[in-house]
Parts: C-alpha cells; structure tokens; sequence
C-alpha cells in the first residue's frame, strides 16, 4: 500500500496516464482527501507489479512533476482488494463468477473451475447435436473471422470466441452421448438393442444387446420419450453439479 502526495493537475495527469491504461491502482483517485496546496489517497498496487509501478513513478518525477510515493504498512482495519490475472480464455468465466460475487482476498477462485464445469453443464442441459452443431460452427467462424477492435459481428462476439467454443464442443458432444438430433434418434452407433413386433406396443430387449454410445434410440418412439429423456438430463445434471 502507498501513500500519494501530489497536486490536482498532476493528480490528473497520472490517472490518465497510469490508472486507465495499466488498471493497476484500485482505489480511485479522485477519493483522495484534499489538503492545502495537495492531495493524499491510499492504493493498492500488486507485488509482481511493484517495480514496474515505481519505474513508472521515477518517469513522472523525471518531468518535474510534484508526486510523492510512501509505501506504509496496512492497517488492520483495511480489506484487502481481490485481484485474479486475466487471460483471454479466462476473462468471461471470470467475469460471470464476479457477477455472483468476487472471493476475498486469498480465497480460491471459481472461476478456474468454471472454465469447464460452466460450459460441461450446458452441454448437459442442452445436449442436441444439431444445435450443438451450430453453436460450434458459430464459434469457429469467430475464430477464423474475428479480431481484436473490429466492427462486423465475428470482431463483437471475438472475445467470447473461447466460451461459445467450450459451449458448442460440448453441447455437440452431450447430443451424441443422448443420441439427439432435434428430438430425431441417431442411429450412427448400431442397429437398437430392441425388437419390435407388428402390431404389439411394446419391444422385447435383445439377449446381452447394450447400445455402445448414449440413449438408445428405440426410447425415442416409446410413449415415455419425454418423461425418460428429462429425467435422465435433469438427474445427469444434478449429479455433476452436485461432483
């Protein structure tokens, strides 16, 4: 933690130059407490950036700028900030954790999980091949089309690219494990493991037949589709949300 002595232009000048470009000190400037012919304010600055912070200082003193840097030790009645770095796989995922709430200082960061748990869990939730499908086309297509400061819709949508790719892959992959084509079965892993007779509702299961990737396809004409199918996705869920 340091302590700032410094005048208003200079105040300022050092808030455009450093805070909104580097995003390194926390407690906004223009909280400082007014003396005489100066200002003072508290803020935090992280360890791994310290020397750079201070270089940063050296080169404003070096105009002739009045600023003055204390470091001083932290008051116990103080809360520490919470600060996670960033990169751009891990930006949303962070970014929806702190929507909820942001962990205090030390604590452990969800959001390391989140990058995918959140996105496995909705392809359990919404496991369909065709729109998983979609949903990754779209994904690569940012991928491939977008960049950084664009305009057109792949550049808007650029830096979520790794969230709606986590999100397609596994939505694709949940659609094949529950045989799911738009409520259409897939029949790509096999011939279904019952027997149907005409005229007969129902279908006798063949001797040591186990479908070998997801739902069987014949539960897709049993009467009990829906009931079977929602229950099966929403117990999946709960059991890797409860893991």
């Amino acid at each position: 933690m340091n302590e700032f002595t410094v005048d208003h232009f200079s105040l300022v000048q050092v808030y455009k130059q450093f805070i909104c470009r580097e995003k390194m000190i926390y407690k906004v400037l223009n909280m400082a407490k007014e003396c005489a012919t100066f200002s003072v304010c508290l803020c935090w600055v992280p360890t791994y950036r310290s020397s750079e912070f201070m270089a940063h200082i050296k080169s404003i003193q070096d105009k002739n700028i009045n600023i003055h840097v204390k470091s001083r030790a932290v008051d116990e009645e103080l809360t520490r900030p919470t600060m996670f770095r960033e990169t751009e796989f891990s930006m949303v995922f962070q970014q929806i954790v702190d929507t909820y709430g942001v962990p205090n200082y030390k604590e452990a960061n969800p959001a390391v999980f989140a990058c995918v748990t959140f996105p496995f869990l909705f392809g359990v939730m919404f496991g369909d091949v065709m729109h998983g499908g979609l949903l990754l086309a779209f994904a690569l297509w940012i991928c491939y089309t977008g960049k950084s400061g664009g305009k057109d819709i792949a550049s808007a949508a650029y830096p979520l690219r790794h969230f709606l790719l986590l999100m397609g892959i596994f939505a694709t992959f949940c659609g094949f494990c529950y045989n799911d084509y738009t409520s259409v079965p897939l029949y790509l892993f096999g011939p279904s493991c019952y027997t149907y007779t005409e005229g007969q509702l129902t279908a006798e299961l063949k001797d040591d037949c186990v479908y070998p990737i997801g739902v069987d396809p014949a539960w897709f004409m049993s009467s009990q589709e829906l009931t079977f199918m929602n229950s099966l996705k929403m117990k999946i869920a709960v059991i890797f949300g409860v893991a």
